[in-house]
């Protein structure tokens, strides 16, 4: 109750400061007319690496696209930064989509949302109303459904603004002619694994081409190999696993259209599906 009452005092906070910022900070000023908004967050695991994320928020669209960035080597104006504190990044876990996990539990957070606020006051202060795009963005992300967020991983060579450009605009995927084909990789070790996923996936009406193992993984992460996001979204929802996440990730050497990434945090979800017979 108390947590519901600081958000509703913070969203009214918020209407009236974008009522003041809308001429200075990037973010209201472009939902308000239309606009898409970018911007980079430097996603900072406890140890490791920061993570180079590009982001692309279409508000009218309800749809955020988080571009993985492993060599990174732009360093865009600072106003254009966003700084994402992450967990630890599990074994074989994928940051784009660890970046939406944790801004989806941000835009729930009284304590990141109250954060966001102080930064964005300080930043006034020092004459950089852009600071105030955090606290904004996390508002605006408490309005977008769960499929909302596209994650997707910037290939070896690749363009980060081509490919940024390409998942922007990319239209609604035409209906298929054939069922979607899905490889199944199981990196966690439990006798029948595969076999129960296979089970799930074709219940969805999907295509097993086949099912191997592969190196010991804790997070689930099912890969579209052909740009059909949807093919990937409607296969994590058929391992009924809510903790599988879908990510763009092209790769014409496969010869499925989606990848299965079987992790150990899947385990006891897919466990529960009846096995198939001997």
């Amino acid at each position: 109750m108390i947590g519901e009452r600081v958000l509703a005092a913070l969203t009214l906070a918020a209407a009236l400061a974008a009522a003041a910022l809308e001429r200075a900070a990037p973010l209201p000023r472009a939902v308000r007319q239309g606009l898409p908004w970018t911007a980079v967050i430097e996603a900072r695991p406890p140890a490791g690496a920061t993570q180079i994320i590009r982001a692309d928020y279409d508000a009218a669209a309800q749809r955020l696209v988080l571009l993985h960035c492993p060599d990174a080597t732009v360093a865009p104006p600072a106003e254009e930064r966003l700084d994402l504190a992450l967990p630890a990044l599990p074994a074989g876990s994928e940051p784009a989509a660890e970046a939406a996990r944790a801004l989806r539990a941000a835009s729930r957070s009284p304590r990141a949302l109250l954060r966001a606020l102080g930064l964005g006051f300080t930043g006034l202060v020092r004459s950089r109303p852009a600071r105030f795009d955090e606290f904004f963005f996390l508002l605006e992300l408490r309005h977008l459904p769960r499929g909302g967020i596209l994650a997707a991983r910037l290939a070896p060579g690749e363009s980060a603004d081509a490919r940024l450009a390409l998942l922007v605009a990319a239209p609604a995927a035409a209906p298929r002619t054939r069922a979607a084909t899905v490889e199944i990789l199981a990196g966690a070790e439990s006798p029948g694994l595969a076999s129960a996923a296979s089970k799930m996936l074709k219940s969805a009406g999907l295509d097993v081409l086949a099912t191997a193992s592969s190196p010991p993984r804790a997070r689930t992460v099912v890969y579209a190999r052909d740009g059909d996001e949807a093919a990937a979204a409607d296969a994590a929802r058929a391992l009924d696993c809510p903790s599988a996440e879908a990510v763009d990730s092209p790769d014409a050497s496969r010869a499925a259209d989606v990848s299965v990434a079987l992790g150990g945090d899947c385990v006891p979800f897919v466990e529960r599906a009846p096995r198939p017979r001997r």
